[in-house]
């Protein structure tokens, strides 16, 4: 059994999972910024084959870590394994969310602004309070993003997590008849 920082070594397995999502953001957003065409076009087509690229290749990323981490010890549980999984999402979706955040109010706000503005415009079938209430939650908007994307990411990666670890445990049969892995 090596001696293993898991918190260092989850943060950074997490940092290199972050960066498949933060790529695929920016691509996505600089093809955004391209212009052309709407639904199904050459770049909305680019995009789903990107979207696809990037969550199989996060689930794969973790997955890797995963097995990696289970690998430096003889056995390895499921709780634990399974611990150090979430611990590489939370780290992960800090980051992403960060990332997201950051994206919408420094490097993009233009086209955060244009997707706001584009919602104003057909929305006039509502009365004005409640387009007020539109613009409050847009005013928002950017802080809203954080906390759901966090959530969402946090949730999304410990349900990954909880799945890969049963592919990744590392258990001795012969440790004690009497335990279920």
């Amino acid at each position: 059994m090596e001696n293993v920082n898991k918190w260092k070594s989850a943060a950074t397995d997490g940092l290199i999972l972050s960066a498949v999502t933060i790529a695929y953001g920016l691509i996505t957003n600089l093809l955004n910024m391209a212009g052309g065409g709407d639904g199904f076009t050459g770049k909305g087509i680019i995009t789903v084959i990107l979207w696809l690229a990037k969550f199989s290749g996060a689930l794969y990323l973790l997955f890797l870590f995963m097995k990696q981490y289970a690998s430096k010890f003889e056995t390895l549980q499921y709780g634990a394994i399974f611990g150090y999984g979430s611990r590489v999402c939370i780290f992960s979706s800090i980051v992403c969310a960060c990332w997201g955040y950051f994206s919408m109010v420094v490097l993009f706000p233009k086209q955060t602004s244009q997707a706001m503005d584009q919602i104003m415009s057909v929305a006039s079938q509502y009365d004005e309070s409640q387009m007020e209430a539109m613009q409050t939650l847009f005013d928002h908007l950017p802080q809203i993003s954080l906390f759901g994307n966090l959530l969402y990411c946090i949730i999304f990666g410990i349900i990954a997590a909880a799945i890969i670890a049963n592919f990744t445990k590392k258990v001795n049969p012969f440790d004690n008849p009497n335990e279920t892995a």
